[in-house]
Parts: C-alpha cells; sequence; structure tokens
C-alpha cells in the first residue's frame, strides 16, 4: 500500500481543493496558520477518507541556520494534537528532529516526550526521521524510539530525501539488514520525483520497494504545487487553471451569492463596503487595505500620523486615477466617488432618479458585465483568494466533472 501527500499545501483553498479530489494533503507545521489548521479540521470532519501528513518544518531550520526555539516547538506540537484529536490514526506527523544531527534530534524526542506521548493518545501516526549521522540507521531508530517513549510498532521509520539526505542504497541496506517495520514514510519523494545521485525515479523506487518489501504500508510526500505553476514557456496547468478560476468569479460575484461567501446582492449597490480597497491595492499590491488598517493602528505619535496622511492622500490619488479610467468619470466626479461612493451612485436628476438607475455604469442584472461590476468582481476575486485556489486544484488535478462547484462548497 503507497499513501502519497501533496505536502507544503498549506493554504485553505488548497487543502480544500485536494480534499474535493480525494488527494491526501500535506502542510508545514511552520507555515500552518489558524485559517489553515481550521481547514483541515474541516475537511477531516467532512471527507472521512481524507488523509493529513504535518511536517515539523525542520528543514526551514537548516537551510536558515536559525534554531527552533521551545516556544516554536510547543507551537508546533499543539497544532499536530489538534488536528491529530479529530483526524486519529488518518493524520501522520513527524516528530522533533534536526536535520544532519542525531545527537539535536535524541535530545527534542527526550524533552519533548510528555507532548509526544499526547500525540500517541489521539491515534495518530507518529514518524521519527531516522538522520544519518556516526549511528548506522538501525542503531540509531532504536535509540531514537526509546528517546521518545515509544515501543516497536508505535511508530513510522521516516528517511529523508530532501537535497540527498539519505542515499538511496542506505536505504535497501536498511531494508536488508534485519526486521522491516510496518510503515515507512520518504520524506520529500513522490511519485514524479526525478532521480539525484543514486536514487532512481519516484515510480521505479515504489516498483523497487512494493516487490524488495511487500508488507510495509509505504508513504511519501512533496510540494506537488511547486512543478505546476509558472509562466515560463509553455504556461503551467495550476497557473492555467488559477487564471481560469479568477475570471470565472469576477462573473458570478455579480450573479450568484451562495453561503459562505458575503451576499453580493447586498454588497454591489454599496460601493463604501469595498471601493476603496481597490484603490489600496493600486498603491500596495501585496498588503493593499490591510496596510492602512496597520497605519492606522499605529498613529500614536506625529511622525506616524503623518504616514497615515501621506498613504491616505496617495490611495486618493491612486483611486481618483482607477476611476476616473475604468468608469468613464471626469477627475472631479471620481473624487466624488472616491470620497462618498453611497452618495455618489445615488445622486438624482431632475426627475429624482438616481444615477444607479440611469447610468450603464451601475446598472445590475443586464448580460454583460459594466465597468462597474467588473471593478466589484475584482474587489471580490482578491478578497477571495481561497475560493479561487481551491477551484484551480480541483482544475489541474483531477475534477472530473467539467463544471466547478459554485460559492457554495
Amino acid at each position: 500500500m503507497w499513501v502519497y501527500y501533496a505536502s507544503g499545501s498549506n493554504a485553505p483553498g488548497e487543502i480544500r481543493g485536494f480534499s474535493d479530489i480525494g488527494q491526501a494533503v500535506g502542510v508545514a507545521a511552520d507555515e500552518c496558520r489558524k485559517p489553515c489548521e481550521r481547514a483541515l479540521i474541516e475537511q477531516i470532519e467532512r471527507n472521512r477518507s481524507l488523509r493529513v501528513f504535518i511536517d515539523s518544518g525542520a528543514f526551514a531550520e537548516f537551510g536558515a541556520k536559525k534554531p527552533i526555539s521551545d516556544a516554536q516547538w510547543r507551537a508546533r506540537l499543539g497544532l499536530m494534537e489538534r488536528v491529530a484529536k479529530v483526524g486519529g490514526r488518518r493524520v501522520l506527523v513527524i516528530l522533533p528532529d534536526k536535520i544532519a544531527d542525531q545527537a539535536e534530534t535524541l535530545r527534542r524526542l527526550e524533552r519533548y516526550r510528555p507532548q509526544i506521548a499526547r500525540l500517541k493518545a489521539t491515534g495518530a501516526e507518529l514518524a521519527i526521521v531516522l538522520q544519518g549521522g556516526e549511528l548506522a540507521h538501525r542503531a540509531f531508530e532504536t535509540a531514537a524510539r526509546k528517546a521518545a517513549g515509544l515501543r516497536p510498532g508505535e511508530y513510522v521509520a521516516a528517511f529523508p530525501f530532501k537535497k540527498a539526505a539519505t542515499k538511496y542504497s542506505e536505504l535497501l541496506k536498511y531494508l536488508r539488514g534485519g526486521r522491516v517495520p510496518h510503515r515507512i514514510h520518504l520524506l520529500g519523494l513522490g511519485p514524479d520525483s526525478k532521480p539525484a545521485g543514486d536514487r532512481p525515479s519516484g515510480e521505479q523506487i515504489r516498483a523497487q520497494l512494493s516487490q524488495l518489501a511487500p508488507g510495509v504500508r509505504w508513504s511519501g510526500d512533496s510540494v506537488l504545487l511547486r512543478a505546476a505553476v509558472g509562466r515560463q514557456g509553455k504556461t503551467r496547468k495550476l497557473t492555467r487553471a488559477q487564471d481560469v478560476a479568477r475570471a470565472d468569479v469576477v462573473v458570478e460575484a455579480v450573479s450568484r451569492s451562495d453561503d459562505p461567501l458575503p451576499d453580493f446582492q447586498e454588497l454591489l449597490p454599496e460601493p463604501s463596503a469595498w471601493v476603496r480597497d481597490l484603490a489600496a491595492w493600486k498603491i500596495w499590491p501585496r498588503s493593499g487595505p490591510e496596510k492602512l488598517r496597520k497605519l492606522e493602528r499605529e498613529a500614536n505619535n506625529p511622525r506616524a500620523r503623518q504616514r497615515l496622511v501621506a498613504a491616505r492622500r496617495n490611495a486618493r490619488g491612486a483611486g481618483i486615477d482607477l476611476f476616473a479610467d475604468r468608469l468613464s468619470l471626469s477627475r472631479r466626479e471620481a473624487a466624488e466617488f472616491y470620497d462618498d461612493p453611497d452618495a455618489f451612485i445615488r445622486a438624482t436628476d431632475d426627475e429624482g432618479v438616481e444615477r444607479w438607475d440611469r447610468d450603464y455604469r451601475f446598472l445590475v442584472g443586464e448580460s454583460w458585465l459594466s465597468p462597474y461590476e467588473g471593478l466589484f468582481g475584482e474587489w471580490v476575486a482578491r478578497t477571495h483568494v481561497q475560493l479561487r485556489k481551491r477551484r484551480a486544484v480541483r482544475e489541474a488535478f483531477g475534477a472530473s466533472d467539467p463544471v466547478l462547484p459554485g460559492f457554495g462548497l
């Protein structure tokens, strides 16, 4: 039996998308924030066949050369425990370790033995990473098991293959050198992994190991998303799917409104709720309105208040440029729209008819997408990134139904 985890899928939309198509999902404990945790628990409860892998994040420590603190380890183990309480044996967690350091790995396993005991009580699969070093793999495995307070059969033997940390010949020697564990995980290896060093391709590894140790329950993980994004040469499949999902969301924003997203039919004619966000994104493409909110929170001294005033002025200027261009307004009209958008679209003519009802830019319910509706669709697409991610994952990696799901998922 083989299980492959699409690791590095830390965004809620990615988690939900992989769950939709029945793909086991993996996250990094150091990058899985509250929205990620909520999505994991939600999908474990909803999809009774979903399997989840939680990496310890120790490889990032190796690259950054900055030790993981005690507080960080306890936070990561806490995340693992909360998810494992819901998923039980469907959750595989990597216990504390340190890349290429057997001694520190043993110290960490012993230091966090109480947390490991609580993880064991959830029924989760507990993986001990068999780091290379002075001790042979089997000798280190015994020492690590004892340090973690586990008995034979209560853990998963994990071999690190990122950056060729384990030679393939070493794994084969381990398998031929004595009793083989019932469960082995190959860190950083997936079905599409390319040959490296003495290691064959992912598909060849699977065939060889299945024959060599047929009684073992094998698993592996790799970052499935990374190889599917990019526009170098031919646009890759996840990027293509993201483009389609983004366009779909823009159109659907003005035509349908299902939970859990906001009621678009209420928000569309209330531009004060959203229109200035678009101006903020013109100035700060990544943080957008959150940048302004941060400056407002920090405006507790004269210098900070000056920064806030300047930022608001710049955002207003960007908004005037945007609305004058996209809505064919004069600059005076664009300034009025930015300053009080609700009042602007409800300004009446001599017969008492509101601009909302007489100007094509603000019509609702037509068969085409008006410029105003286009702006609103862009706001929805920016604020509902996870919906786009979910749709794109479904489409790129296995949606059997050509019709993508609606907002209600």
